[in-house]
């Protein structure tokens, strides 16, 4: 009895896989024969997906996988685009540690209008892999480029440091997060940059993380200097920092070697040491 219901089970699969192959290639058959990238304007729904793998998530994340990478690389029509999204959001539904899959999603999708997929698969990447820094960079770095969230692209950042057990590689999200706090507003930078230099045991970077905390101490005494100066001038914008020292604002020393300069939309921002 049970070797009859493994042979149903068996006989019930092959006709499941008869049907998907004798669907898409009826469909096939009734287009014009095009390029391999029309390969991606077919999607399968993910019964259908696994059914192709025999029941293997593994299997079908590879499959989908391999399909993206069938597609070329030069410009591809918004069909095949989102078909690809689809897919590669499917394989990290069925193995979220994908390593090529990711991959493949961050190097693509934000950049053709598919950020939410691509945030989807990377988290999903980031989540199952908290020793690899890379999907939470991409991830992150999403963040901050396409939707301009510097604080988040940092907690993002520094959150996935606390789960990695590298040391070298928890130091360099760090680093980056200070960095990407200090685009936010500073005073607010400066008080997370000293809770982070109390909680790494790196020394090193510790006296680092304090250096950059008073350094946007300072961008913020002197930015809130320029507005109270602007105010006095009847609204007249700062043009150089001569106006504001002779007004008496000390421009205080760098910590870190840099220089403090009016960039261009009229901000007081630090200007990095340039290395020999």
């Amino acid at each position: 009895m049970q070797l009859v219901f493994k042979n149903s089970v068996v006989v019930l699969i092959l006709i499941a896989l008869v049907i998907v192959h004798y669907t898409t290639s009826k469909y096939n058959l009734n287009k014009p024969r095009q390029a391999t990238r029309d390969y991606m304007s077919i999607y399968l729904p993910v019964p259908a997906q696994l059914i192709n793998a025999l029941g293997d998530r593994y299997l079908a994340a590879n499959i989908n996988v391999i399909r993206t990478f069938m597609v070329g690389t030069d410009k591809l029509p918004a069909e095949t685009l989102a078909v690809q999204a689809q897919l590669q959001k499917d394989a990290a539904f069925y193995n979220p540690a994908h390593e090529d899959n990711y991959y493949v999603a961050a190097a693509t999708l934000p950049w053709n209008n598919h950020l939410t997929e691509a945030q989807y698969i990377l988290n999903a990447a980031k989540n199952s892999r908290p020793n690899d820094p890379m999907p939470a960079f991409f991830y992150a770095f999403n963040q901050l480029h396409f939707e301009s969230a510097p604080i988040k692209a940092a907690n993002t950042l520094r959150d996935s440091a606390k789960l990695m057990q590298d040391e070298k590689n928890k130091t360099s999200m760090e680093a980056l997060a200070a960095r990407w706090y200090g685009m936010g507003d500073k005073a607010e930078a400066a008080k997370i940059l000293r809770l982070m230099a109390q909680e790494t045991r790196n020394k090193a970077f510790s006296a680092y993380l304090k250096k950059r905390a008073t350094r946007m101490d300072i961008l913020s005494m002197l930015n809130k200097a320029k507005l109270k100066w602007e105010e006095k001038n009847n609204g007249q914008r700062l043009s150089h920092l001569k106006q504001l020292t002779d007004s008496g604002t000390t421009i205080p020393t760098d910590p870190l070697g840099g220089l403090f300069i009016l960039s261009p939309n009229g901000q007081i921002i630090s200007q990095e040491a340039k290395t020999q």
